[in-house]
């Protein structure tokens, strides 16, 4: 969170906020994934942004179709103006039902009382059965970590030789999409990896440390998905590294 994008490449977000307040430019921060933890909403309101949003869906666990505007009262009356009951080319697309409205606020307070550590060693744990099972697999590598903002829960890093196994990462992404069950993970990226247990390490390793190459969220895991999705990366990933001759080794 600590750059945004202009057309020259990354800005500081603190000097992308300063321009636009020296322009009299409202500068709204988009922090979709920001939750959990909840506790992150009081870091986007710090940044000092004229306005902030966060999903209701994703960490806070609300309507999917929700979300929540914070920051100046002006700015936020006049986002009103773009839904129900004033009318216009967007106004009624825009409109918000009551039902997600009592939703998203019912979210708030429950996602507000939750324990973030306590959750995190049950995601954790859940992924450790994945890690387990993937690196039982001569020449798969997988790791926990934790992005430093944004979408906070631990993540599983799964890594192999490519070339050698003679399977690439976006091959393995399909056979996890079209198999039985349907199973979506992330495309690999460098990206901060930690290899503690704390949510909040002190010192996160850069991401040139130790590559992806599929990443899975904890978070969005139901008790006992852990065990499908081991499954299911055995059953791609065991083949290949027996072609490739590692199980020899």
């Amino acid at each position: 969170m600590e750059y945004t994008y202009g057309e020259s490449g990354p800005v500081k977000l603190q000097d992308a906020i300063a321009s636009c307040k020296g322009r009299d430019v409202p500068f709204m921060l988009d922090g979709a994934a920001t939750c959990p933890p909840f506790e992150r909403l009081k870091t986007l309101a710090s940044f000092g942004a004229d306005l902030f949003c966060v999903s209701g869906g994703k960490g806070l666990m609300g309507p999917q179709c929700s979300g929540i505007l914070f920051g100046r009262k002006d700015l936020v009356e006049a986002a009103l103006r773009n839904g129900s009951p004033y009318e216009g080319s967007i106004c009624r697309p825009m409109k918000v039902g009551k039902e997600e409205i009592l939703g998203v606020l019912a979210a708030v307070a429950w996602s507000s009382k939750r324990d973030y550590h306590a959750d995190c060693m049950i995601w954790e744990s859940r992924l450790n059965t994945i890690a387990k099972a993937a690196q039982a697999i001569p020449g798969v590598h997988a790791e926990i970590y934790y992005r430093k903002m944004g979408n906070e829960v631990p993540h599983l890093a799964v890594r192999w030789d490519e070339s050698a196994f003679g399977l690439t990462k976006d091959q393995c992404i399909e056979a996890l999409r079209t198999g039985e069950p349907h199973i979506e993970v992330y495309n690999g990226m460098g990206r901060e990896l930690v290899r503690t247990s704390d949510p909040q390490p002190k010192q996160a390793r850069r991401s040139g440390d130790a590559e992806y190459i599929i990443s899975i969220t904890s978070n969005t895991l139901k008790p006992g998905d852990e065990k499908e999705v081991a499954r299911r990366l055995v059953e791609i990933l065991r083949p290949a590294s027996e072609r490739s001759g590692r199980a020899a080794i």
